[in-house]
């Protein structure tokens, strides 16, 4: 379902940013001591985030 609302997003004109986390739960943030991989996805998100603000922060 998620897929697919991004999908929608998109045709819709709406920039999206679809990360996924495979194997890992719901909430793997919350717990990422216990799952190494966590940090990974963590510093990708951030990533992710300071791409999406540098590009709001050109466009204003």
């Amino acid at each position: 379902m998620g897929i697919a609302y991004v999908e929608k997003l998109k045709q819709d004109g709406v920039r999206v940013e679809h990360r996924s986390a495979e194997g890992n739960i719901h909430g793997h943030i919350n717990i990422r001591q216990a799952i190494p991989s966590v940090q990974s996805d963590i510093e990708g998100n951030i990533a992710a985030l300071k791409d999406l603000l540098a590009e709001v922060a050109a466009t204003a």
